[in-house]
């Protein structure tokens, strides 16, 4: 993207994630497709930010599996996603102390 055009990806990114929340709250659960007009100047700053999005669904998936493998909690239904990750992922041990400890670093940074 040129520098200054990536506004667009950033728009439709937000109105793509607002447009979900709003599907969630009147009980839709389907796909959401959209269509882009091939002489649309900004098409491909619009696929880039489907494309990001895309991925920060996949990271948020992966994390929202692992902390609830990890503690056990993971919902009837889900563990599919369990078995995705088994041979890929390494839960390592760590001490509650030592996240408290990265929360209190990132706070004295904000």
């Amino acid at each position: 993207m040129a520098d200054g055009d990536d506004i667009y990806a950033a728009c439709f990114t937000q109105a793509a994630l607002a447009n979900d929340v709003l599907a969630i709250r009147n009980g839709y659960a389907g796909a959401i497709d959209y269509l882009l007009d091939d002489g649309n100047a900004y098409k491909a700053d619009i696929e880039e930010g489907y494309r990001e999005l895309r991925a920060l669904q996949a990271a948020d998936m992966i994390s929202w599996t692992v902390r609830r493998t990890s503690d056990g909690r993971l919902p009837l239904g889900f563990e599919p996603l369990a078995d995705l990750l088994a041979q890929y992922h390494f839960v390592a041990p760590y001490k509650e102390q030592w996240m408290q400890s990265v929360a209190e670093n990132l706070r004295q940074k904000a």
